[in-house]
């Protein structure tokens, strides 16, 4: 690898430090989560400041990601077919839940979130596009762990399942059981699973070739959503997923659910209102 290749793949590399969890860093820290020098890291950063793609605040002595990156995300997600049909829906679903929605993609043995919509709601759960979450304690995860490869599913099954709440599913073969039970009705539940007193459900969006593009969730606290509304959230989630899926070309049958009226397209969800 040339020097300009390796200084490109080292910026990249210093772009990912910054997480969700950690939006800002100092320069020891990117140093050490790098495993870059300090003086490497130093350069980089002067760098990248210039062009905008991170900021340094003199007075703490952290740097963040900067304006030019939101700039390169808008202009992605603009051309993201999968965000554009979708955001007009998820507001409806929103609108009708009066919870917070979400729309999220598999990255790297992660839920992605690449657009959220927060309920109207004074207590509301809070998300942002960005956060990455766990596959196999989450609703959007199980939709992942449901309806995607198999043999990644058993991948996942076989490897580390934390537990962050008294609720979270461990065993595999548990999962295993919760996640059939997704596939029969076609929108997944999880009870408490990632946090105490959240209540979620969420549904595949399917593409051309019946290929598993994302999933959209609904989430909100458990004293204000009881088990029967649960799953009515789930079945508008499932609607709404499906009207999203045949607009991107997906095949009419992968909408074949038991229990499945043709009423999405007019936004019908089989006539249920939260109002």
């Amino acid at each position: 690898m040339d020097s300009e290749v390796r200084s490109v793949s080292r910026a990249l590399a210093l772009l990912r430090c910054f997480t969700y969890n950690n939006p800002d860093l100092t320069l020891a820290e990117l140093s050490e989560k790098s495993g870059l020098s300090k003086s490497t890291v130093l350069r980089l950063l002067r760098t990248l400041e210039t062009q905008g793609f991170v900021m340094g605040d003199v007075s703490s002595g952290k740097y963040q990601l900067g304006w030019a990156l939101i700039e390169l995300g808008t202009i992605a997600l603009q051309n993201l077919e999968l965000h554009r049909v979708a955001r007009p829906l998820l507001e409806v679903l929103r609108d009708r839940t009066q919870e917070t929605v979400n729309l999220s993609v598999l990255s790297a043995d992660q839920v992605l979130y690449i657009a959220t919509l927060d309920s109207p709601q004074p207590v509301r759960i809070a998300a942002r596009p960005g956060r990455r979450l766990p596959v196999h304690c989450t609703a959007t995860g199980r939709v992942f762990l449901a309806f995607g490869s198999q043999a990644d599913t058993e991948r996942l099954l076989q490897g580390e399942l934390k537990s962050y709440t008294p609720y979270t599913k461990t065993d595999p073969e548990e999962l295993r059981r919760a996640i059939q039970e997704t596939r029969e009705r076609g929108f997944s539940l999880c009870e408490q699973e990632f946090e105490v007193g959240i209540i979620a459900v969420g549904a595949p969006i399917w593409g051309l070739n019946g290929r598993l593009l994302g999933a959209i969730g609904v989430a909100g606290p458990s004293y204000r959503i009881p088990l029967e509304k649960a799953l009515k959230m789930g079945e508008a989630a499932r609607e709404v997923a499906c009207t999203i899926s045949r607009q991107l070309g997906a095949p009419l049958s992968l909408c074949a659910y038991p229990d499945h009226e043709e009423t999405v397209g007019g936004l019908g969800f089989r006539g249920w209102l939260m109002s």
